[in-house]
């Protein structure tokens, strides 16, 4: 059954459909709470994180528009895992990008300025390239995790990646000599 179809159920009160729906998405939703909980969270945690989302996607299901759950779902696993965490005042690790501060106010705003051009060229992407994206290097998501929770062969992803990748370095390429 699409997933269209599934949300529509869901928003007339059929418990079949977030049961369908928890079968789809429950390894996803982990996915998202242990990618960014880094690891701190028990187990049991993560379990409990992912029925609140699914509480969540029951009681919201009304408000959901749009063809696609996946994005909703990270988003509302994220929000309840960093609130789990601020809530037990668990501090995560710093990560590299973090860990170095930059020495002046001008390599501040330089980075700054990187930032902005890799966002205006990830949305030169498709939707589901961007997803790839998400996945890979926000969620830090294999490419055989990415393909089967997206539907696609862990072919295709590794090829979208490459290419995207492609297509993004001339892209900041062509910004960073004033070609954009």
């Amino acid at each position: 059954m699409t997933e269209a179809k599934l949300l529509q159920q869901l928003q007339c009160g059929e418990e079949s459909a977030l049961e369908a729906l928890i079968r789809r998405y429950s390894a996803y939703v982990v996915a998202v709470i242990h990618s960014r909980g880094r690891g701190i969270l028990t187990a049991e945690d993560e379990e409990e994180l992912a029925s609140d989302v699914f509480l969540a996607l029951w009681d919201g299901a009304d408000a959901i528009r749009g063809e696609t759950l996946r994005p909703w779902l990270a988003q509302v696993a994220v929000y309840k895992t960093v609130d789990r965490l601020r809530r037990h005042k668990i501090s995560l690790p710093m990560t590299d990008s973090t860990a170095v501060a930059p020495d002046t106010v001008g390599e501040a705003l330089e980075q700054q300025e990187d930032v902005l051009a890799l966002r205006k060229a990830l949305c030169s992407l498709s939707d589901e390239d961007r997803e790839i994206f998400r996945r890979f290097y926000a969620l830090d998501q294999t490419a055989d995790q990415i393909a089967s929770g997206m539907s696609l062969p862990a072919a295709t992803v590794r090829t979208r990646l490459r290419r995207g990748r492609k297509k993004l370095k001339l892209l900041l390429e062509e910004q960073a000599s004033g070609g954009s």
